[in-house]
């Protein structure tokens, strides 16, 4: 029957970027403070610095934006490294576990 519909109304799934390559990772989302929009993001491979491309994938969000807000303890950074435990403005949701992966490096 739902064929049917989506047959007649010409329905199409929304296409979906392929998950990213589990080489870009650079760290996941342990928490997320929505009265603010900011995300708790523990780097576990390579580094992050101001301006990067990056992308949040998990299972209810798929977004790129560019980093332009670190903090380490309240104080501001402008490259966080492996390791690191750090909190980043995020322009929408997202959920624990999420993985945050470079896409394009400021250089």
């Amino acid at each position: 029957m739902f064929d049917f519909i989506k047959k007649l109304f010409k329905c199409r799934e929304p296409q979906k970027k392929p998950a990213p390559a589990k080489k870009d990772l650079v760290g996941n989302i342990t928490h997320y403070y929505g009265n603010v929009n900011a995300a708790v993001v523990q780097i576990k491979n390579g580094s992050l610095s101001i301006g990067d491309t990056i992308r949040i994938y998990g299972k209810h969000v798929d977004f790129e934006q560019s980093v332009s807000s670190m903090e380490i303890d309240r104080k501001p950074i402008t490259k966080a490294q492996k390791g690191q435990i750090v909190g980043l403005q995020v322009k929408q949701k997202v959920h624990e576990h999420d993985g945050v992966y470079l896409v394009a490096t400021n250089a």
